[in-house]
């Protein structure tokens, strides 16, 4: 695994040579994508939110924008923790504040976004539990991994882009993480992550990220029960969406 110092020089260069400070580059987009399934997130009184690894908070900012079109009643909070500093807001309603690492957030959260973050960490399974302790009865916890090891097995390679990915997480790993981690939640959503490309964005990378993932969706659309090991894995990358049901994990 490399150092912490190797990572942490490496993190804080990250987004150097570029304008865009997220993994995505339309976080409205992004946003509806995510928010789909997390019918429950409260509408009203002060919202929380922790964007783990979020680079300048764009992503979550733009939930918390939609969040505030449909209900209109909140004050919302968002935890940016990265070595990125946090982007502006332009909504009086909505905060961002910076957080260098786990150590300096506490209380409890309404969402937890873990997006293309986890396969970076050397030290994946207490940052987790760290994640868990975070959450109410009634959080939601979002995550997005890569799953590449199927690909790199196909094509006889196997590069990870080492040392920025030290872990590769599919359905697998997804499909178990709540008994794996002695968790009171319960898996809302784990499939194929989103194809971030759009058609008008980049045609022929989303048409071939489409067929890649096509048969995966319809495996689990017609497996029943829906398999924890799913025969189609060539899908580059896996997303899951949980909620939290009992009371402060750990």
């Amino acid at each position: 695994m490399p150092k912490d110092d190797v990572l942490a020089k490496y993190y804080a260069e990250y987004y150097a040579d570029t304008e865009l400070k997220t993994t995505t580059s339309n976080a409205a987009y992004f946003a509806r994508h995510l928010m789909a399934p997390m019918t429950g997130l409260k509408a009203a009184g002060a919202l929380r939110i922790l964007d783990y690894g979020g680079g300048d908070g764009s992503v979550a900012y733009a939930i918390a924008r939609r969040h505030l079109d449909k209900s209109g009643d909140c004050d919302i909070q968002i935890d940016v923790v990265d070595f990125e500093a946090p982007r502006a807001s332009e909504e009086g309603r909505i905060t961002l504040r910076g957080c260098k690492d786990l150590g300096e957030v506490g209380g409890d959260y309404d969402l937890i976004l873990a997006s293309a973050v986890l396969e970076h960490v050397p030290q994946v399974n207490a940052v987790i539990r760290r994640l868990a302790a975070l959450a109410r009865p009634g959080t939601y916890f979002y995550a997005r991994t890569p799953f590449m090891i199927p690909l790199a097995r196909l094509i006889g390679t196997f590069d990870l882009t080492y040392p920025a990915h030290v872990h590769d997480m599919g359905s697998s790993f997804w499909n178990r993480f709540v008994q794996t981690f002695e968790l009171q939640a319960e898996t809302i959503v784990s499939r194929p992550s989103l194809i971030e490309t759009t058609l008008l964005e980049a045609p022929a990378r989303t048409i071939a990220a489409f067929a890649m993932k096509l048969p995966s969706h319809l495996e689990l659309a017609l497996r029943r029960p829906r398999p924890t090991d799913p025969i189609w894995t060539l899908v580059g990358g896996w997303e899951v969406v949980l909620r939290f049901t009992g009371e402060r994990q750990g």
